[in-house]
C-alpha cells in the first residue's frame, strides 16, 4: 500500500513508521525474554558421580531446586522400608539428627518432623513437613511433600534453638524399571531461613544431596545383599 503524503501527512507517515519499528522491537524482546524464560527452566546437571546425577535449577529467590536421580538393584518396597524406619534416618539423610512421625492421618498421610545438625554457629534448622504417598497402576510410587501447618499438631512443641525450614515442595519418584531395578528420582525446593548469603545455601544443600543419595544407595545395597 502507497500513501499519499497530501492526504495522509508527512508527520503522520513518520509517526506510523516509528510505532511499526517500536513494534518489531517489542516483539524481538517478548522472543527474547520467551527464550531466557525457557533456559531458566532447564536442568543444569551439577555433578554425574558414582551413578548419580544431581541438577540444579535457579529460582527467582536466588535460591536452587534440586534433582538428583540414580538407577539400582531394589523394589520400591525396600526403599519405603528404609524410608518408616525413621530410627535409622540418620544414617543416610545427610546432615538429619533426628526424624519422627508426629501424626498419622492414613495409610499413606503423615505428618513427620526432623531437625537437621548445621555447624557452628549457624543453628540447627527444623521441619514439619506433610507426605503424602501416591501408588501408581505400573508400580511406580510418587512421595510428595511440602510444610505443614504447625498449629494441625496438638501440643507441638517447637525447640526454639532451631530455625524453621519453609517454603518446602518435595517430591520422591521410585520408577521399577524390571523386577530388580529401581530408579530414584528427588526433586525438592526449600527455604532454610535465616541470614545465610545464597551462595552458601545452594552450595550446601548440592553437596548434601549428593551425600544424602550416597548414602542411600549403600543401604539399599546392603539390604539387596543381605537377602539370600
Amino acid at each position: 500500500m502507497q500513501f499519499n503524503y497530501k492526504t495522509f501527512g508527512y508527520f503522520e507517515f513518520i509517526a506510523l513508521k516509528y510505532i511499526k519499528v517500536k513494534l518489531k522491537l517489542l516483539l524481538m524482546l517478548s522472543l527474547l525474554h520467551i527464550n531466557m524464560a525457557n533456559s531458566a527452566e532447564t536442568w543444569v546437571l551439577h555433578k554425574n558421580e558414582s551413578g548419580i546425577k544431581v541438577y540444579k535449577k535457579v529460582q527467582p529467590t536466588g535460591l536452587v531446586e534440586l534433582k538428583a536421580q540414580m538407577q539400582l538393584k531394589a523394589k520400591v518396597s525396600d526403599f519405603t522400608t528404609l524410608l518408616e524406619n525413621t530410627n535409622n534416618a540418620p544414617q543416610w539423610l545427610d546432615g538429619v539428627i533426628y526424624v519422627k512421625v508426629l501424626k498419622r492421618l492414613s495409610e499413606s498421610e503423615n505428618f513427620v518432623y526432623s531437625v537437621f545438625e548445621a555447624p557452628w554457629p549457624v543453628k540447627n534448622r527444623d521441619m514439619l513437613i506433610y507426605s503424602q504417598y501416591n501408588f501408581k497402576g505400573d508400580g511406580s510410587l510418587v512421595i510428595n511433600m511440602k510444610t505443614a501447618d504447625r498449629t494441625l499438631i496438638n501440643d507441638f512443641k517447637k525447640n526454639q534453638d532451631n530455625i524453621a525450614i519453609t517454603g518446602v515442595v518435595a517430591s520422591w519418584q521410585l520408577t521399577p524399571i524390571t523386577d530388580n531395578m529401581l530408579e530414584i528420582t528427588y526433586i525438592a525446593y526449600a527455604d532454610p531461613g535465616g541470614n545465610l548469603p545464597n551462595w552458601l545455601i545452594n552450595k550446601v544443600a548440592l553437596s548434601s544431596t549428593y551425600n544424602t543419595f550416597k548414602n542411600l544407595l549403600q543401604q539399599l545395597q546392603f539390604k539387596t545383599e543381605s537377602i539370600p
